[in-house]
């Protein structure tokens, strides 16, 4: 396998990075791997920015990870790259991807909607007189 993947547990989620040459024989192992870190309860980070290429079939990695995050009912983010951002063909579009510019804005949008949530919660948990 080419491509180096990397897992790091942050407060507000799990990030794992991929970096190098996703080739077509990569695919399947590199998405097993990637897939054993969507968590129940944790959003998600795939940054993808330093990977260098990746094989047209690389489309089925993001497919994979969206459904993941669907099934385990959690936020997710891509940090994209150009080659991966053109594997977006039309069904690709269709899902929505949440493609985010860095692993920090990703961290700040899961921080941000966890604010919301709270918000919304406080007048609930509040007694009235």
């Amino acid at each position: 396998m080419t491509a180096d993947i990397r897992a790091c547990s942050r407060h507000l989620a799990t990030v794992v990075a991929v970096r190098g040459d996703i080739t077509a024989a990569d695919i399947e192992p590199v998405t097993a791997r990637v897939l054993r870190f969507v968590l129940p309860d944790t959003s998600f980070v795939l940054d993808l920015s330093d990977a260098t290429s990746i094989a047209a079939e690389g489309a089925a990695l993001l497919a994979a990870v969206d459904d993941a995050c669907a099934v385990a009912g959690v936020e997710w983010a891509l940090v994209s790259a150009a080659p991966v951002m053109a594997l977006f063909d039309e069904d690709l579009r269709d899902r929505l991807l949440p493609v985010v510019d860095s692993v920090a804005d990703a961290l700040h949008d899961f921080a941000d909607a966890a604010a919301a949530r709270r918000s919304m919660l406080l007048p609930l948990l509040q007694r009235t007189a």
